[in-house]
Parts: C-alpha cells; structure tokens; sequence
C-alpha cells in the first residue's frame, strides 16, 4: 500500500469510527411526519373558545386521530410500540352563527417508540402549517414531557377515545 493510500484508509477508519461513537451518544431520534394521519381513525374532536385560558396558543378545532395501535391502547390504557397520536389544531371562525374551520395552525404528534428514551418513551412534535418538519426541539419535548406524567395511569396518554371505549363522556 502507498503511503497515501494508507493515510487515507486509516482517515476513511477514524470518520466511521467517530460516526459510530456519535450515533451511539446521539439524542433520541426524530419524530416522524404522520402523512397518512388523515386516514386513521378520528377520535375526538372538540373547539377551544375565547373563554378558556389557553385561547391565545390553542383556540379552535382540535381533532384527534390514532392509528391501529394506539387505538389499542385507547382500548388497554397500555399503548403499544409504534402508537401514533395526533392533535390537529385548526383555526375557527363565525359566519353567521355557525362556528367552521379555517387554516390548518399545526399538528401536535405522540409517538411511541423506545428509543425516546429522554422522554419515557414518547417523542413528541409539532408541525406548523403544512409544514412537514418539525419545530418542536428539545425543549418542547421536555415541556411535553414535563405535563404528561400526570396521565402515566394512562401511559402518558392524556385524550381518551369515545369510540375505543364505547363512551361518549371525555
């Protein structure tokens, strides 16, 4: 081997090794974009008016839609790996006495993985818009999870499902 050529393999070495070592001490991963969310099963729906606290940063239509598996766990309280649960928060108007939807503002997502390992293993998200990348980072999932250990009876799941429990009270 030629003096470059062995400098060379032995830089090409050093860069998979440290990749390696990075990837091991790398954060949990990213949340991915729920772009079939539209097709699961809608789960809950209600409106956030002027009149609640939270107005200001959540007012409107929120709707709730799970997949298969977190429809399981809506149904066992115990959400398997690979649950998906999103909160699509949409503006609202009055036209005419009649509250509709207008622009998409964000979507809010939940998904169950075990290598969420910093957050009890959830990743949380949020996409704003129609945006498909997420902006929530490492702080909002620590705010995220900071809240949700109020429902750890509930594996960290806050909403309930009339339709997987058969119930219509929320």
């Amino acid at each position: 081997m030629q003096p470059k050529s062995a400098i060379a393999s032995a830089f090409a070495g050093a860069v998979l090794i440290s990749a390696t070592f990075l990837s091991a001490q790398s954060p949990d991963p990213a949340v991915p974009y729920p772009s079939e969310y539209r097709t699961w099963v809608m789960v809950k729906s209600y409106v956030v008016t002027p009149e609640s606290k939270t107005f200001k940063d959540r007012g409107g239509f929120h709707h709730y839609y799970a997949n298969d598996k977190a429809l399981v766990g809506y149904r066992t309280g115990e959400f398997p790996e690979g649950s998906m649960i999103v909160d699509e928060g949409v503006g609202a108007k009055d036209v005419d006495g009649v509250t509709i939807e207008t622009d998409l503002r964000n979507i809010s997502l939940m998904h169950k993985d075990a290598r969420y390992t910093a957050t009890g293993g959830w990743g949380y998200e949020v996409f704003e818009g129609g945006n498909t990348v997420g902006t929530a980072g490492a702080k909002t999932q620590g705010v995220c999870y900071g809240c949700h250990p109020g429902a750890k009876d509930r594996d960290y799941v806050f909403s309930t499902s009339r339709i997987a429990t058969g119930s219509r009270k929320q």
